[in-house]
């Protein structure tokens, strides 16, 4: 049970993070600036749960009255990541779903914006550089949350040195959204070009959660 709930709160924290890229994408003529904060605040919320999703797997996995396997919690979240975003990408009722999750925590800073729904159809281009970006920086983020598991559970006496190994992955991803990904969707943003932002950034989440439920799913079978 402690598994299958830690399972869900990661995909839970993946799905606000693709919703945060539909409300950084919306194809808005003004309000603009308050749609970018509502986004950041979003994904923030993404990043609360994963830590403390974190804290939890850590806290269970250093005590010695429940056993449980890290890749298999990372794997099946990254696993459900994978339908959520083919459903946030394909689903208006879904993404709208989303919106209705969490109007309660988006009343209290952004009351104008919480009844505003933010999926569109998805345009057939994409833009491969952005794409790429994105997988990049996801499947880092992915495999710094992972990483000190491993290490801990193969050479534990490593085990301060597996923390700032996944650190230094999270510095890696945080790079390439700083200094590639995000000044070039901006760019785009501003051309008018946000569907492809937006077709660009979801398909290189769809692909590195994919790519993250072999490499975990690996690590389950051979570790």
């Amino acid at each position: 049970m402690a598994e299958l709930a830690l399972t869900i709160a990661l995909a839970l924290s993946y799905a606000l993070d693709g919703h945060s890229i539909l409300v950084r994408s919306h194809e808005a003529t003004e309000k603009k600036a308050e749609l970018l904060a509502l986004s950041n605040l979003v994904q923030y919320f993404a990043r609360i749960i994963t830590v403390i999703s974190i804290f939890v797997i850590s806290a269970l996995t250093e005590g010695a009255h429940i056993q449980i396997d890290s890749a298999r919690i990372f794997a099946g979240s990254s696993l459900c990541a994978v339908i959520v975003f083919l459903l946030i990408i394909g689903s208006q009722r879904f993404a709208n779903g989303i919106v209705t999750l969490i109007k309660p925590a988006v009343m209290l800073s952004f009351p104008a914006l919480a009844n505003q729904t933010y999926w569109t159809k998805l345009p057939p281009d994409q833009q491969i550089r952005l794409t790429v970006a994105s997988f990049v920086t996801n499947f880092l983020l992915l495999l710094a949350a992972f990483l000190p598991f491993l290490i801990a559970s193969t050479v534990p006496q490593y085990r301060m040195t597996s923390v700032y190994a996944g650190q230094l992955l999270n510095f890696g991803a945080s790079a390439i959204v700083l200094t590639i990904q995000d000044p070039h969707a901006m760019r785009m943003l501003d051309c008018g070009r946000a569907g492809v932002v937006r077709h660009s950034v979801l398909r290189g989440r769809l692909l590195s959660h994919a790519a993250a439920v072999f490499v975990f799913g690996a690590v389950m079978l051979f570790t």
